[in-house]
């Protein structure tokens, strides 16, 4: 149902469909997040695909790890630029991502990539951690 009331429609697009936006770069951090907890190296998709080219999605390969935890970390700096502290003045709309999640997800990220598991195919020599 379109809005009607010309004030809403002005607050929905300068306020709530950025939001919107910036909330979907949110989830997608958190799934390639997810993912890159649990493999490492995963396929990066960066752009929609046809349904014609569905041979070339299914044979893409994986995208390096470090790729992977720079693409994470971006999202969620484009995320938290968007994203308020909190929802204190909008009792309806708590428990939405706010800028302190994005922040938090892209300081995991880093810890991961950080962390030895990861880094261990980067060695050549034995040193210890």
């Amino acid at each position: 149902m379109p809005v009607l009331d010309a004030a809403i429609r002005e607050q929905y697009q300068t306020v709530v469909i950025p939001r919107y936006k910036h909330e979907v770069k949110f989830l997608l951090a958190f799934n390639y997040f997810e993912l890159y907890k649990r493999y490492g190296a995963v396929p990066l998709v960066q752009r929609l695909y046809k349904v014609e080219e569905m041979e070339t999605l299914l044979r893409m390969q994986r995208s390096p790890a470090d790729s992977v935890a720079d693409y994470i970390v971006k999202l969620c700096d484009e995320a938290a630029a968007g994203l308020p502290l909190n929802y204190n003045d909008q009792p309806a709309e708590i428990g939405r991502i706010t800028k302190g999640a994005a922040l938090c997800l892209k300081a995991k990220t880093l810890l991961y990539a950080a962390s030895p598991c990861l880094m261990a195919a980067k060695w050549t020599d034995n040193r210890s951690v």
